[in-house]
């Protein structure tokens, strides 16, 4: 036998291997399964990242506003936040005493660079402060609950979509390991 005809016997071959794979549902069960879970543990820790920032500014707010002194503070910088739907947030400085203190923004800061704002902080510490725009306390319903579904939900649309496609077009390692 020559080599074109081996070439195309073994072409012949593979095509009906792959025609007459079949789906194998106990791994396509055990991928879906795999894939709850890591959405779940994605969710869990991003819920708790979140739970985390919020209850921090929280206890920060309690803090000033036990003794709250009022100051007035320079935007010095202003750097992108962690949370996309915030924006940019001030870093601003103020000096109390003769000592230089830093803070910033909770919310999105749209001001410029050198504007004053107001700035309330701890008597006993002034590294503990807020700006005056901040002091209303974020809510576990609203900030943690849906910022950290809204992620979530982002990431279970993104995969699904993305293993759609992967099947629509046919990818042959994705599939490889369902059959």
């Amino acid at each position: 036998m020559n080599r074109r005809l081996k070439r195309a016997l073994v072409r012949e071959n593979a095509k009906s291997q792959r025609k007459s794979r079949k789906l194998n549902r106990d791994k396509v069960k055990s991928f879906i399964r795999f894939m709850l879970l890591l959405w779940i543990g994605i969710s869990l820790f991003i819920f708790s990242i979140i739970l985390f920032q919020v209850v921090n500014r929280n206890s920060v707010r309690d803090a000033v506003l036990k003794n709250p002194v009022e100051t007035r503070a320079v935007i010095v910088r202003k750097k992108s936040s962690s949370r996309r739907s915030i924006g940019s947030l001030g870093e601003f400085k103020f000096s109390i005493a003769g000592e230089s203190y830093v803070g910033t923004t909770f919310k999105s800061y749209e001001g410029e660079i050198g504007q004053t704002i107001c700035v309330q902080y701890l008597a006993s510490n002034p590294e503990q402060n807020i700006s005056c725009k901040d002091l209303t306390y974020e809510s576990i319903k609203e900030d943690v609950i849906f910022s950290s579904l809204k992620a979530c939900l982002l990431i279970v649309v993104i995969t699904t979509v993305m293993f759609t496609f992967w099947v629509i077009f046919n990818y042959k390692e994705f599939l490889k390991e369902f059959t």
